[in-house]
């Protein structure tokens, strides 16, 4: 055991002024999620395999807590960032467990040889448990090295309090003693639960020392290329949108829960934590990350994308059109399908910039907040059906 103290992360919903001026703000506490002991097993694999690395299975615990008379959370995520000190190199996430999957019962995993999470199968050891399961949980981030569990409720419920498990297997530097960890979360109120305010929380480091024991050696047992761990994530897209007005601001939020529901990683500024930073920084690292970019119509967005904003008004809105309409001028070829005009209900495509093409190449006009109103939307992301996506043009 590894992580002997517990390490707890508060839901704090805040006014959204604190947007621009608060490091440390004041907010109705909604809830926690506490990390508890971890289980570190070295593990050992084939040379081609391992390179200049060593290798890790590591158990996680962690509890959400929703107090007595509990908020309606739809989701809640938990991210962990790896890092090593400067110039030891590189921590990646080979794996992770419980992967993307809806309630199901308890399921037992076993390492392959490439140190993914397989089902096991007569004569291959047990590596790992999963307990049965009651909601929705997606992965996002393998392969990285911030790995993240989104636990969902049932469409339009609310998660509960409980003890989840998880598991991955982590891949150092040849050597490395010890690796920071940064323990984040996030979560989503319903609409008209959060409209005019943020949820504030901090991302907390520690240390996770990496204590040499026993090895499992993983045998190179048979892989099967239709096993679940071969199966890409879905893509990352983020939200480009103007803070019109409460309506608009909630249909924006309906448009992220329905995108979210169907397996795309949505990243949203009412989704980050409201801690002090430059909101314009955040936005381009948020598209820089992403395999795709929503922007959705409104008066305000045709506005300030064509530069008739003052400037004071809009200024994330202004940012974020700016850095769009600087990478697609830098690489069209690229940027294009990666920038998807969007128009909402009770929209009009007239209300997006002119520098979109708006009537050149395609938007997608949504009538209603259904999953057969975002088919084509998805289908442009590369959606095919059954959670299975194909990556962007590099």
């Amino acid at each position: 055991m590894s992580l002997e103290k517990r390490v707890t992360v508060q839901f704090v919903l805040i006014d959204e002024g604190a947007r621009w001026v608060n490091a440390e703000p004041d907010g109705i506490s909604i809830g926690a999620v506490t990390l508890h002991s971890w289980e570190i097993h070295p593990v050992d694999a084939k040379p081609e395999v391992l390179g200049e690395k060593d290798a890790y299975l590591i158990k996680i615990n962690y509890d959400l807590d929703l107090g007595p008379d509990p908020a309606p959370v739809r989701w809640f995520e938990v991210g962990l960032e790896f890092t090593a000190g400067d110039g030891v190199g590189p921590v990646a996430v080979a794996d992770a467990l419980p992967r993307t999957t809806g309630p199901e019962k308890e399921r037992v995993y076993s390492l392959n040889r490439r140190l993914q999470f397989v089902p096991r199968t007569a004569g291959m050891e047990p590596d790992a448990v999963i307990p049965a399961t009651t909601h929705r949980i997606d992965v996002f981030g393998v392969g990285g090295n911030w790995v993240r569990w989104q636990n969902a409720a049932a469409h339009e419920g609310s998660v509960r309090s409980g003890s989840q498990v998880a598991w991955l297997s982590l891949f150092v530097p040849r050597g490395c003693a010890e690796v920071a960890v940064s323990f984040s979360v996030r979560y989503s109120l319903p609409p008209e639960e959060s409209i005019g305010s943020l949820p504030g929380q901090n991302a907390l480091t520690f240390p996770l020392v990496l204590k040499e024991g026993v090895r499992r050696v993983v045998e190179p047992v048979p892989i099967d290329d239709t096993d679940p761990a071969g199966r890409q994530e879905g893509p990352r897209m983020f939200i480009c949108y103007a803070h019109d007005t409460v309506w608009h601001e909630t249909n924006a939020l309906k448009f992220a829960e329905l995108l979210r529901h169907t397996g795309v990683d949505v990243h949203i500024d009412k989704w980050a934590s409201a801690v002090r930073r430059h909101w314009g920084i955040w936005a381009e690292d948020e598209m820089k990350k992403a395999d795709f970019v929503a922007v959705v119509a409104s008066p305000r967005c045709k506005v300030v994308g064509e530069g008739n904003a003052s400037s004071d008004e809009n200024r994330g809105m202004r940012a974020e059109l700016n850095f769009i309409r600087e990478k697609l001028a830098q690489n069209e070829s690229h940027w294009l399908p990666k920038v998807l005009p969007v128009v909402l209900p009770g929209e009009t495509v007239d209300h997006l910039p002119d520098f979109l093409q708006p009537y050149n190449c395609d938007r997608y006009s949504i009538d209603e907040f259904t999953e057969e109103e975002i088919a084509d939307l998805l289908r442009a992301m590369g959606r095919t059906g059954a959670g299975v996506w194909s990556s962007p043009p590099c």
